[in-house]
């Protein structure tokens, strides 16, 4: 991001510049380890640095006052399954792994679509399940 604005030269033309900077790292964090998690703890900390020196960077940069910065979120994360207050509250709470998960996915979609291919998760790509927590249809 700082190359960025000095390269370009942003925030020191006549027309508004747009710079998005996205720390993508703390969503992956919190969905693998949690909201009272260290590791979400750590993310938060570093970032709050992160930024600090980004908007002293701008400061010194493109001036105070001739910037101005949006932060948004695209959601929370709830506490994890395993638990032990979460277990109270929701017994049947759990964990699923990749393959629990696709294997009705691949079930259903098998049923409305019929079957495509002979591999078991040929409707999803496949991701390290300790590292995305997501499922993509292929």
């Amino acid at each position: 991001a700082k190359k960025c604005v000095t390269a370009e030269r942003l925030g020191h033309g006549n027309d508004p510049d747009l710079l998005c900077v996205s720390f993508s790292s703390n969503d992956l964090i919190g969905h693998i380890y949690g909201p009272d998690s260290q590791e979400v703890l750590d993310v938060t900390l570093r970032t709050d640095r992160l930024i600090a020196d980004l908007l002293n960077f701008l400061d010194a940069e493109v001036g105070k006052d001739h910037y101005a910065v949006v932060l948004s979120s695209d959601h929370g994360v709830c506490p994890l399954p395993e638990l032990a207050t979460s277990k109270a509250k929701y017994p049947a709470a759990r964990r699923v792994t990749f393959k629990e998960l696709t294997a009705g996915l691949t079930d259903a979609l098998d049923a409305v679509y019929g079957k495509v291919g002979e591999t078991p998760m040929k409707w999803f790509e496949l991701f390290d399940e300790g590292t995305w927590p997501w499922v993509y249809l292929n």
